[in-house]
């Protein structure tokens, strides 16, 4: 079996248009992937500020008793009060990682295009050289 017969389902226009392809999929995942860390720096920003105003107003409470609050309470309320942010947050953070694997595999996808074009290159130059058969 030589070398066409194992390759036949695949041929150079395709593979170009296949690589073109997989360019134009890798920008958008890179545009959007963009997109995705500036909201997560937002949202980061928007728990910090919150989570940080909480904490000063918490220090200048006190319980019943006219006691200062404890740092377990303080951190307890704060996280309760900031809970809506946090979760922003924090699925924000998960889907930027989401794109980033997309990306990623984006990348990937093309090594192994341009893999394949440089077999038909080096395939191409033996056939000219007359080294093998014609592809």
């Amino acid at each position: 079996m030589n070398r066409k017969d194992q390759i036949d389902f695949i041929d150079f226009p395709m593979l170009q248009k296949m690589a073109l392809d997989a360019i134009k999929e890798l920008d958008l995942a890179k545009d959007e992937l963009r997109k995705v860390k500036i909201e997560f720096a937002e949202a980061s920003h928007t728990y910090r500020k919150k989570k940080a105003n909480c904490y000063l107003e918490a220090q200048k409470d006190s319980d019943e008793g006219g006691k200062k609050r404890t740092v377990d309470w303080i951190r307890a309320h704060c996280d309760a009060t900031c809970e809506a942010e946090m979760l922003s947050r924090n699925l924000t953070e998960a889907i930027a990682e989401s794109q980033k694997q997309v990306v990623e595999s984006a990348r990937t996808k093309i090594s192994a295009i341009q893999t394949l074009l440089g077999i038909f290159k080096a395939d191409a130059e033996n056939y000219k050289y007359n080294q093998t058969e014609q592809i």
